[in-house]
Parts: C-alpha cells; structure tokens; sequence
C-alpha cells in the first residue's frame, strides 16, 4: 500500500480484483505448496514433497521407494547432551564440501539404506529406502530448525502420518544416519574440520523437506494447455518436471527492474513460439523482506522496481487479446523479518491474503483502482482459495470445464470422451420418411 506503484495500479483499474487465501484462512504456505495449488492441484492429493521436487530440479531421479530430503551440512555446538545450531550455512571451501560428502555418501542406518547426493555449496540430497521390516515413508518432521541458536531437532513421525508405525521405524533410522554422520564428519582430517574443532564447534547434516514419487496427472492433459514456467530455482525446475511443462530459466540481472522486465519478455516470447500457459515468477519481494531487518524499505523499493519493470506490457497485452494475464504473489511476505535471540531472520511468510488481479479481453473490469490487499478485497473476485484461481483464469480464458453428467476428476481431459449415438439418423429417415431439411 506504501508503495508507489503505477503500472499496477492501472492494470488493477482496468481487470478485475479480489484477495487470495493460497491454502486457505489462517495458513501461511510455503512456496511449493503455494504453487501447487496455484496450478490447480490438490496437495493432499497430488503433493509428493519439496525434497522430490527439488531433487528432480537439481537434475537427480529418485527411484519410486526412495525417500528424499533436502541435506545441508551446518556447524553445531554440543551442550548438556543436545546439539545448538551455529551456522546452518557456513564458508566451506567446496573442495572440502566434497571431501566430507564422499565421507557420508552411503550407509545402513536402523535398517535402511542411504545414500547422499551433494549439489554444490554444502547442499545435497539424503535418500533413504526401506528394508525387510517396511518400506520408507516420507510422513517426517523435519530436524532443521530453520534457526540459528536453537536445538537440532530429532526426526520424528509428523502428524496424522497415515502409517505411524512405518514413520517410526523410518524417522528412527534417519536419526540413528544423522547422529553418524556428525560422527563421521568430525572425524576427517581437514581444515574445516580442525578449525571448527579450536572453536568449540562440530559439523552436523540438517535435513528437511521429506518427498517421495507420486502419480501425478499431467498439467497438459487435464487443462488442454502446453505450459511452461519461466523461473530461475531447482524448485520450479523440479516442479515443472513433475507436471509436464516446460521450464524457461529467467534470465538473471543485477537489480529488480532489469529482472522483473527480462522474465516478462521471456513470458511472452513463450507465448509467441507456442506455449498456451506461461507462469512467470519473479523472487525480488520475498528476497527483500529476508533483508528487512531495517525496516520495510527494501521490500518496499523492490515491488516499486518490479512495477517500473513490468511495466504497461502486460496491459497491452490483455487489452489487445493476446492472453489472459493475472497478477498475485503465491504467498504473503513480512515487511519487516523478525529475529529471535541470537539467531537469524525468523519466518519470511505470512498467512495474510494476497492481492490478485486479472485482465484480458473478455474479463468485464470492477470498481478498484489500486493493486494492494486492501484495495482489491473491494473487488467482483472478492476472498477466495487459491485453488479456484486455476479454473477462474481458464473461465476467463473460454476454456472452462463444460458441466456435465459425472462429476470431474483428477486427470481427466478437457473435452467430454466421445460417445456412440442414441440412434442412426439414416434409418430413421428410412423408416419414417423424415425430411430434416427447411421446413421439413
């Protein structure tokens, strides 16, 4: 609302308004289930967790029975028993970073198996499969506590794990390869590892984000739409993997505004070249609140450079018919991030709904006249879920779901099956002498 922010403005004045609730009253969504959502599937349906898909982002292919979690190696500081988080991404040289990857790459733990994929800057991937007391689940909490300052968590079964006895015995045993990895790692003999030794400190593998391989009903199938994504992270990458489309990466600048007018370009030369559907997602808002310790200013001067960047494009084009084109944010962010006692930025989203506009051609404009919360929950889309913003953009697009007899489901095409006539016309026109023509 602070923001001056013109461009959207006029393409909120001009579509039509309403506030989203991404996963509903109260919620405040991480991205990946925000983008689910957004792209019209049910996540307690269809979600097969940020690990799956960040993995198939990062290029690796999981096998079906594979748990997969996001793996991260951390400096620690034991105290009366417990492990305290003191740099959960600490200065590694990346040849040592190997080294200690290589030292953990695969093991038995509480019997199942593991195996560790590293990806670069002291990130990786743990996979763990079950044995022949039960497969693996991935129904976890995860042991990173997203903190500086406070205890590693012990794995745990999360709750309302479908199979608690299967969670247990897999949460057991992702404790029992965390606890010997830290033993593994501070054994090695290397800089980082001695360095850390004269400061008190040991190295530690946080984990997070449990996934595992789902059936999922592609994007183009149940939408009739060839997709694709423009976006630069291993999620959105994984995310467009999972549901068929295509990913675009954006192209990356040095400030917001180049950035945010790249990736629309990038949009609509999607669009040119074919593509029915193009998300676009730009990471400049949500990276400035993780800045706002000082205030809401660097949030505020990045949604105003990513207004300058957008700039009229995406109002010419609904207006010229060239596509539906929706504005909104996957989920609300704080201005300002909190910070509790000696650790780093706390929670970076907020369970606030976010402001939603859309223009084009056929989308009959209502009474706002400024993108912001406030303004658009005045308008004819009111408060909705997120997972109608999907089925209302193709409704504005003439591409809704026809009603029928049955009742939609889940991967189902677009179009009705084809289906055999109740009668033929040529011998009824025998047998009653029927003319269909004028008149007849």
């Amino acid at each position: 609302m602070y923001a001056r922010t013109p461009n959207l403005d006029e393409f909120a004045h001009h579509g039509q308004c309403g506030v989203m609730e991404t996963l509903g009253p109260g919620v405040a969504p991480s991205s990946d289930l925000a983008l689910f959502t957004l792209l019209g599937y049910d996540v307690h349906t269809h979600y097969p967790g940020r690990g799956l898909l960040e993995a198939l982002g990062e290029g690796l292919d999981p096998l079906p029975e594979e748990v997969v979690l996001r793996a991260r190696l951390c400096l620690v500081r034991e105290r009366r028993m417990r492990l305290i988080t003191v740099e959960r991404a600490p200065d590694l040289p990346e040849e040592e970073a190997r080294r200690m990857a290589e030292a953990i790459a695969g093991r038995e733990a509480g019997g199942m198996c593991f195996r560790y994929r590293y990806t670069g800057r002291g990130d990786g991937f743990l996979l763990l499969r079950g044995g022949p007391e039960g497969p693996a689940v991935p129904h976890l909490r995860d042991s990173d506590p997203f903190a500086e300052g406070v205890d590693l968590r012990r794995p745990a079964p999360a709750p309302g794990a479908p199979d608690p006895p299967a969670a247990r015995r897999t949460a057991h045993a992702l404790a029992e390869r965390l606890l010997a990895a830290c033993r593994e790692l501070n054994a090695l003999d290397l800089p980082a590892v001695r360095g850390a030794h004269a400061r008190g400190l040991r190295w530690a593998l946080l984990s997070k984000w449990a996934g595992q391989w789902r059936e999922i009903p592609p994007f183009p199938g149940w939408t009739g739409l060839r997709g694709a994504t423009v976006a630069s992270s291993p999620l959105h990458r994984g995310l467009a993997r999972s549901l068929g489309l295509d990913f675009i990466e954006a192209p990356r600048r040095a400030d917001p505004e180049a950035e945010a007018e790249a990736a629309v370009g990038a949009g609509r030369e999607a669009l040119a070249s074919g593509f029915e559907f193009v998300l676009v997602h730009t990471q400049a808002a949500e990276d400035a609140s993780r800045r706002g310790r000082g205030g809401p200013m660097p949030k505020v001067e990045a949604i105003e450079a990513i207004d300058r960047g957008v700039g009229s494009r995406l109002l010419r084009m609904a207006g010229a018919g060239e596509a539906v084109v929706c504005i909104t944010s996957d989920h609300a962010a704080p201005s300002e991030a909190g910070s509790p006692p000696g650790g780093e930025a706390a929670m970076i989203h907020g369970a606030e709904p976010v402001p939603f506009a859309a223009g084009g051609r056929s989308v009959v404009a209502d009474i706002v006249r400024n993108y912001d919360e406030v303004s658009c929950a005045g308008g004819m889309l009111g408060r909705f879920p997120g997972r109608e913003a999907l089925p209302r953009l193709l409704g504005f697009a003439d591409r809704g779901r026809r009603a029928g007899l049955l009742p939609h489901r889940a991967g189902e095409p677009l179009e009705p099956p084809p289906s055999e006539p109740l009668w033929d016309v040529s011998l009824w026109d025998e047998r009653e002498g029927a003319s269909h023509g004028p008149g007849g």
